[in-house]
Formats: C-alpha cells, sequence, structure tokens
C-alpha cells in the first residue's frame, strides 16, 4: 500500500505539470493564431493603400506619355519637305530631333519615341534618324511588330493604344539584348498632325517607378485598358474570365470581388477609364509552412515537457512529502499506513 501512495504522489505532481503544460500550449497556440490573423488585417491594410499610390502613379505615368504624344503633334513641321526642291529638309529633321530627344529623356522609362509620315520611310528617334524599315529589322526587332504592320495599323482610325509588354531584341553597341517593351500609339481618329508617333515603353522601369514592391507577397496587380483588354500583369496567371461579369463599380468608381483564394479589388482611373485589379490572396504567401513548421516546435516543446514533467515527478516526490509532512499534512498517516 506504501508503494502504492507513493506512486500516487507522483501521478499527482505529473498531473500538475502537464496541466500547466497543457494551459500553456492552448494560450500559445490561440496567441499565435490571433496574431497571424492581426498581422495579416494590419498588412492588407497598407497594402491597399500601396496600391492606391501605385495606381496614382500608373496615371501619373501613361499620363506623361499622352503629354508627350500631344507636344510632338503641337511642334511644327507637319512636312518635311524642302519648300526649294520638294526633298527633305534636313534642317527640319534635326531640329525635330532635338525636341523629341528632350522630351524622352524627361520620362526615365520611356525607351525611345518614334516618329515618321504617311509617304516617307524616314524614322524620327530621340536617339537619331534612320528608314523606318531598318528601325525595326536593326534596332527593334520583333516577329509581328515590324514596318509593315505599323503602316497598316496607322492606315486604320485608331484611338491611343497602349499595347502590352512584348519581348523585343534591341541592338545595343556590342551585341543584342531582350528587352520587354510596351508599345503606345498616338491616336488618328481626329488628327492633330501629320505625324505618326510610337512611344515605346520599358515594362521593367515601368514597374520599378511605380514601385511594384510595395505590395505584400503573393498581391498582384492587373491593368486592363478602356477594352478591357489585358496590357500589363505582374501576376502569371492573368485570366479573368467570368471575374469582370460580376463587377459592379460604386460612385467612387471602386469595386470588391472574391472568388475562390483570392480577393479582387477594382480601381476605375478617372483620366483614361484604365481599370486596375489588385489580386490579393485571403492568406500570407507560405503561410501553411509557417503554421506546420510553428506547430512542429510546439509539439517538440510539448514532448521534451513531458518528459521533463516525468523526471521532475520522479525528483520533486520525496521533497513534496517532506513539506506536507512538516505542514502536518494528512498525507503523513496515509503514507505510514502499513499492511
Amino acid at each position: 500500500m506504501k508503494r502504492f501512495f507513493t506512486n500516487l504522489g507522483i501521478v499527482q505532481i505529473f498531473c500538475s505539470l502537464l496541466l500547466v503544460i497543457g494551459i500553456m500550449y492552448v494560450s500559445n497556440y490561440f496567441v499565435f493564431k490571433n496574431s497571424i490573423s492581426g498581422i495579416y488585417e494590419k498588412v492588407a491594410q497598407n497594402n491597399t493603400l500601396a496600391v492606391r499610390t501605385m495606381i496614382q502613379s500608373f496615371d501619373n505615368s501613361f499620363r506623361s506619355v499622352n503629354n508627350i504624344i500631344h507636344t510632338i503633334h503641337g511642334l511644327p513641321y507637319s512636312s518635311l519637305e524642302s519648300e526649294e526642291d520638294g526633298g527633305i529638309d534636313m534642317a527640319k529633321v534635326y531640329t525635330m530631333q532635338d525636341s523629341i530627344a528632350s522630351l524622352a529623356s524627361s520620362v526615365d522609362f520611356i525607351e525611345d519615341v518614334i516618329v515618321f509620315y504617311d509617304d516617307m520611310d524616314l524614322a524620327i528617334t530621340s536617339a537619331g534618324t534612320s528608314s523606318l524599315s531598318q528601325l525595326f529589322e536593326n534596332k527593334y526587332k520583333h516577329d509581328m511588330y515590324n514596318e509593315n504592320y505599323w503602316r497598316s495599323y496607322i492606315r486604320g482610325k485608331n484611338s491611343f493604344k497602349l499595347m502590352p509588354g512584348q519581348y523585343f531584341k534591341v541592338a545595343t553597341n556590342s551585341s543584342w539584348q531582350r528587352k520587354k517593351l510596351m508599345v503606345a500609339v498616338g491616336g488618328n481618329k481626329i488628327r492633330i498632325s501629320n505625324k505618326n508617333i510610337i512611344v515605346l515603353i520599358d515594362e521593367a522601369a515601368l514597374l520599378k517607378h511605380v514601385n511594384q514592391k510595395l505590395m505584400i507577397p503573393g498581391a498582384s496587380l492587373i491593368v486592363l485598358d478602356q477594352d478591357r483588354s489585358v496590357v500589363l500583369s505582374t501576376d502569371a496567371d492573368s485570366d479573368l474570365s467570368g471575374v469582370l461579369d460580376e463587377v459592379y463599380f460604386n460612385s467612387s468608381q471602386e469595386a470588391s470581388l472574391k472568388k475562390e483564394d483570392y480577393q479582387y479589388n477594382f480601381y476605375k482611373s478617372e483620366f483614361n477609364d484604365f481599370i486596375y485589379i489588385n489580386k490579393v490572396p485571403y492568406k500570407f504567401q507560405n503561410i501553411d509552412s509557417v503554421v506546420e513548421a510553428n506547430e512542429m516546435i510546439m509539439m517538440s516543446a510539448i514532448i521534451c515537457a513531458v518528459l521533463l514533467s516525468v523526471l521532475l515527478s520522479l525528483y520533486l516526490n520525496r521533497p513534496v512529502k517532506k513539506i506536507i509532512r512538516q505542514l502536518g499534512g494528512t498525507s503523513r498517516a496515509m503514507i505510514s499506513v502499513k499492511f
């Protein structure tokens, strides 16, 4: 019977320690869960503010491109023909080239500005002049965007168009460089001048200019033009089928939609009717691995705590009995009983 009470004392001490461990585990688990939720809500709010700032930067960037196009249309020399012999007046060409170079250099994400005329094979750029055919063969090479494409495009009546980024082979001083360029083409439905204007935009430089890194990991931004065609996306999967049909903008030109594992926040620009879509995950990217790692740490701590509790139970059993005996506890009589 003495062994029984001794074992019972060890079990009681062990259970007391185990109860403390259980309470600590449950408390830490709920603190961890609530902390993750709270942090995510705060980060999501900051992401919303960051995206609004990015959208404002995008609007200002597109406004700058539009202003450059209108400024070039306002330059003199709607015709480059010489009044004397009907040939090309190179003085006019050089004057226009200086103006274009000055305008292009004022915006850091502009790769180049190209100006050409319907009846001439001359292309004036910020870097110099060449024939339009040689420019797209020897400087900006692309399988589709060649001289014939642009001649055909200009013959149609089009409004301002921003084309999504495509990879061009861009010639440098010593080699070819692969670069993703967006193309902005001035509208010609209402002819302001005889100039045809193409603005090449470095997509990577544009994203750096608007500070893409402000978004939280896992979030992305998709830009649609006035025709709801994707012109820029930081998401590898920019399929919006079935999403736009469910969107209704409020008076502030904003909307929100939850679908699958993401929330889509829509913002409509007042400048050019572009639509900006911020695609945000419900939780942090790779949060599952963080949760699993935290649970592994907590389980390891519990196992170690249980083993430690067993050792402490054996170690503390005799000192605890002595303390109770000195305090006049009833366990003295129970432990001294012999059968």
